[in-house]
């Protein structure tokens, strides 16, 4: 909704303010600026005409595709960020849609001001691998710790500074990428820049088209965690506890044991606020403890498992039951 206002209120400015040039101007400053560049380019003692000839032949060189691939690669991060966050952070983190998206806006907020200002200072220092070197190592030290967060309870803020980090870093080394880019290009050609800009934009494209296409076969995990983990995201702390202390929980869980009591006690006083969300989840800690075993069982079948909650016959409970166990099919059944 944001940004459809946004583009709406861009769109009634543009209509009331933007202005074309005259004709006789526009046609004066083209003539011109066309005039600069022969000129240029005669001065360097190149022919005109064989330079604009094949223009994509001569801007697919080593040094101007292996660099956009690279940094298509290294901007992978930034697009699964964008495009797969809200899932993400969800699914791993346990936070509401709200959180998520906010997170978001801390990836690509930093990211952005951090284009512009690592841009103005790349210029006026007049370097751009130092920048670029620099925010490739900060950007791999922050996925590197984000990535050690997973599994753990981790607070907004964490995750915030965390993100912020790795656009930092990203932008750090993308915006002297970019300049330099157009530089090699210039030094091939200079009246090709913008081919050579082409030749990145379809190398990006392709290769984010690539992504989207393999990362579902890659990490097949995306299907069960999405159709049922993040079900549970309000309790989804407590799942994660509970799978990282199995003895305590199968003390607490089980009213045959003399330890139950100070168990509870134990646990009240160590984490009260799993304590506290595991009594607002009904007081069932033997199947929040179950949920780890369900988890791995779905991840490792995810089709017999959709078949049996869209179609609980009793063929699809056998096949699950004989995919996994009897106390994972109950488990998951009684809190699909």
């Amino acid at each position: 909704m944001l940004a459809g206002i946004a583009g709406l209120a861009v769109t009634v400015l543009a209509f009331a303010f933007l202005k074309e040039l005259a004709p006789e101007l526009r046609d004066q400053l083209m003539v011109s600026e066309r005039d600069r560049v022969l000129a240029q380019m005669r001065a360097k003692g190149i022919d005109v005409e064989s330079a604009l000839r094949h223009p994509f032949r001569q801007m697919l060189r080593k040094d101007v595709v292996i660099s956009g691939f690279a940094v298509s690669i290294l901007l992978l991060a930034y697009y699964t960020a964008i495009g797969l966050g809200s899932i993400f952070l969800q699914v791993l983190f346990g936070f509401s849609l709200q959180q998520a998206d906010s997170l978001g806006n801390w990836t690509w907020g930093a990211a952005a001001v951090t284009a512009v200002a690592v841009g103005v200072a790349s210029d006026r220092v007049r370097v751009r691998k130092p920048f670029m070197v620099a925010g490739a190592v900060l950007a791999a030290a922050a996925i590197a710790v984000y990535l050690m967060r997973f599994g753990h309870h981790t607070s907004y803020l964490t995750v915030a500074v965390l993100v912020s980090l790795i656009s930092v870093g990203l932008g750090t080394a993308y915006t002297p990428w970019m300049a330099s880019f157009s530089e090699t290009c210039e030094d091939h050609n200079p009246a090709l820049t913008a081919t050579g800009l082409a030749v990145w934009g379809l190398t990006i494209r392709v290769v984010i088209f690539l992504m989207l296409i393999v990362v579902p076969l890659v990490i097949t995990t995306v299907t069960p965690l999405v159709n049922f983990v993040v079900r549970t995201s309000p309790y989804t702390d407590s799942i994660v506890w509970a799978g990282a202390h199995p003895a305590l929980i199968a003390q607490v869980s089980d009213p045959a044991t003399a330890a139950r009591v100070g168990a509870v006690a134990d646990l009240q006083r160590s984490d009260p606020a799993q304590m506290a969300a595991v009594e607002a989840a009904g007081g069932q800690l033997a199947t929040l403890a179950a949920f780890p075993a369900v988890t791995a069982a779905v991840e490792a079948d995810p089709t017999v498992f959709t078949d049996l909650l869209t179609s609980p016959t009793a063929a699809n409970r056998a096949r699950a039951v004989a995919a996994s166990s009897p106390s994972v099919v109950a488990a998951l059944t009684a809190n699909e």
